[in-house]
């Protein structure tokens, strides 16, 4: 392969780093929409983008429904595929009042509600434009901008969905976001230890969270330690 794009020569070489720096621009260009503290959100989004690639790389993939089988095997770069639609997971946070986003207190039940929406509103704007689109990234980054919030218990939202009805980067994005969330200092908490987001995450295997995937956090648990002391 030896094509022109922008002006540049791209070859089987250098394809890899130039897929790199567009995931960084529209990780970038996500934070910068989301909310004012823009290095806090590119920092939260990048780690989740990180730690899926961990915990992908130590799934029992033969412990999956077939569905979830299917979908690793449907390309050779699916694991990039998730861990880029994992740092996009909050795109319509872009439309959330950013009074909301930065609250320091328990919101209304109508702020709640509007909060909710940033897991639909990009299927009435953003992927409007792909509809019918077979391709597979586009589908991962829309199942994981809806579902991120639905828990395996069937007490989430926006679809109430139980278990393996949930799209897998749905139940792989909500152990992610909660692991980070209890790590990472937040607006609303202070920072805790690998160790306590493990045992708070484990403590909810098969109810908040896909067992499968708590497992594959057990495996992964060095490369994700590293990650968070970078």
């Amino acid at each position: 392969m030896n094509n022109e794009f922008f002006g540049e020569s791209v070859t089987n070489e250098n394809i890899g780093g130039i897929e790199d720096i567009f995931i960084d621009l529209l990780l970038s260009l996500s934070s910068m929409s989301e909310t004012p503290s823009v290095e806090i959100v590119y920092d939260h989004n990048r780690r989740c983008g990180l730690v899926a690639e961990e915990l992908c790389k130590h799934l029992d993939v033969d412990q999956l429904c077939d569905a979830d089988k299917a979908l690793f095997s449907s390309s050779p770069k699916i694991i990039k595929y998730m861990s880029t639609a994992c740092m996009l997971h909050d795109i319509g946070k872009s439309q959330t009042p950013a009074e909301l986003l930065m609250k320091p207190s328990g919101l209304s039940t109508a702020e709640m509600q509007m909060m909710k929406e940033h897991t639909t509103f990009p299927d009435d704007t953003l992927f409007e434009n792909f509809a019918g689109t077979n391709n597979v990234f586009i589908q991962l980054l829309q199942a994981c901008v809806r579902s991120h919030h639905e828990l395996y218990n069937g007490l989430g939202y926006p679809d109430g969905l139980v278990a393996t009805d949930i799209p897998f980067i749905g139940r792989l994005m909500a152990v992610i976001d909660s692991l980070d969330n209890i790590i990472s200092e937040t607006f609303y908490s202070k920072a805790n230890t690998f160790e306590t987001a493990q045992q708070i995450i484990h403590s909810n295997s098969g109810i908040r969270f896909d067992p499968v995937i708590v497992h594959a956090l057990d495996k992964a648990k060095d490369g994700i330690k590293a990650i968070y002391e970078q």
